[in-house]
């Protein structure tokens, strides 16, 4: 009797599930450690949501969203890196400012560092 090829193959569910024991606790990869923190919204903002009539985007609504971990639509996410290279391109080379001043640099994906430096 020939042997099925794919009776000892995982499942789909089985590649995407699994289980680890931690602290005398065993998880499941489908469980959250941390119950306390809240999952990220499901619901991706729109181009009509951030921008609504107007050409400036919302910004409370967009660090709401974001700081909740929430995520764009890929057009909206385009449109919002599309206009910010527009304006950067417009802007002199130098500018003279006035104190008290933060710099921030490649922030390379710490962006609850940057937030918690302009408004906090």
């Amino acid at each position: 009797m020939k042997k099925n090829p794919h009776q000892n193959q995982p499942t789909k569910k089985d590649i995407y599930q699994s289980t680890i024991k931690m602290n005398r606790k065993i998880y499941s990869s489908t469980d959250r450690v941390m119950d306390s923190v809240p999952y990220p919204p499901v619901h991706l903002l729109t181009i009509k949501e951030i921008f609504g009539t107007s050409d400036k985007p919302n910004l409370s609504l967009l660090l709401q969203h974001l700081e909740a971990e929430g995520r764009l639509e890929l057009d909206a996410a385009l449109t919002i890196m599309i206009r910010g290279r527009e304006l950067t391109a417009r802007e002199p080379n130098l500018l003279e400012i006035g104190t008290p001043v933060t710099i921030v640099g490649d922030i390379h994906g710490q962006f609850f560092d940057m937030v918690f430096i302009f408004f906090y």
